[in-house]
């Protein structure tokens, strides 16, 4: 007798315990159809500074120059093309350029380690 109420406990477990399988797909996303959002960058976190790029080029010997929230200007000694837009925000991260001197006079020389569009 209770070898039969162990032997049925024990199928009843193993019964209950099935692994469940699917072959339908209606449940299922293909997720190469399905646009996987792009994690989001916390750029002050990751030391980043709000800037926007201002066109001087009106002024003798200067180019774009980086004004921050702050007022100050930035002289980058170099800048991608694709940065060269009048009032286009980005975000920044610099160090001040020594021993150099710049023809502009409008803003600190920097060398840029960094530079990305903003919305």
């Amino acid at each position: 007798m209770i070898k039969q109420l162990f032997l049925s406990l024990f199928v009843i477990v193993l019964t209950s315990c099935s692994h469940k399988t699917s072959t339908s797909t209606a449940n299922n996303t293909d997720k190469s159809t399905v646009p996987e959002a792009a994690p989001t960058k916390d750029f002050i976190k990751e030391g980043y500074i709000r800037a926007y790029i201002k066109d001087m080029r009106a002024l003798d010997g200067c180019d774009h120059l980086l004004v921050l929230d702050s007022g100050k200007k930035l002289q980058p000694t170099k800048l991608a093309e694709d940065f060269k837009q009048d009032n286009l925000k980005v975000w920044i991260k610099y160090s001040v350029a020594k021993g150099l001197a710049g023809i502009c006079m409008s803003g600190t020389i920097v060398n840029l380690s960094a530079i990305e569009k903003r919305q």
